[in-house]
């Protein structure tokens, strides 16, 4: 199901603002200013102008990684089905399935790759942490608390064994990608070609 106008007007906005944000970092960047990883840049610079072009690609691309990933919150909410920001200390997102009787709490990331054994841990004990509050704030214990690890890029041979990990455990680790799309839509994958370019997205097969 494509995105309605309003989704995509909302979702460019993010997006555009994440890019904007980026660049208008460059304007107060200055060499003085610049703390320069000396190891890396003799690796990669042997002139001047490959060195600028280090510092400025540094800054820009961990700018916008850092950017995203603050936002996929907001995407998840305007493309998501009953999902919305979390009230519970711990979890970003939540969903409640009146039906099926199950509150969903997620923490969520934008792909495996961020994630290592400490941010595995804090990722599970966040996630206990705000089922407990659940349920010391009064769930029925006729509901099920599903404790989710969302990922919004990636296929499940992506993930690590931080991630496999966190499924022994009980955590749901297997909505990654489009799969991930596919649960927060209500619809199905298909969501993930209205954010992404089809070409770009069929060629990674993310």
């Amino acid at each position: 199901m494509p995105l309605t106008p309003e989704q995509q007007t909302e979702v460019r906005v993010i997006f555009v603002g994440i890019v904007k944000r980026a660049f208008e970092r460059l304007e107060s960047l200055t060499l003085t200013r610049q703390a320069i990883n000396p190891y890396l840049a003799v690796l990669v610079a042997r002139r001047p102008g490959e060195l600028a072009e280090f510092i400025v690609h540094q800054r820009v691309e961990r700018g916008l990684v850092t950017s995203f990933g603050m936002q996929i919150q907001k995407i998840a909410v305007i493309v998501g089905e009953n999902i919305r920001p979390s009230g519970v200390d711990g979890a970003d997102l939540e969903r409640v399935d009146q039906t099926l009787r199950r509150h969903t709490i997620i923490q969520l990331k934008s792909g495996p790759e961020t994630i290592n054994s400490s941010g595995a841990n804090e990722i599970r004990n966040k996630l206990n942490s705000a089922e407990r509050r659940l349920r010391n704030g009064g769930l029925s214990d006729t509901w099920s608390v599903t404790k989710m690890l969302g990922m919004i890029y990636g296929t499940p041979s992506h993930r690590s064994s931080w991630v496999t990990g966190l499924g022994d455990q009980g955590l749901d680790v297997e909505k990654i990608g489009r799969v991930f799309w596919a649960f927060a839509s209500g619809e199905d994958e298909t969501i993930m070609d209205a954010l992404c370019p089809r070409p770009f997205v069929t060629q990674l097969r993310l």
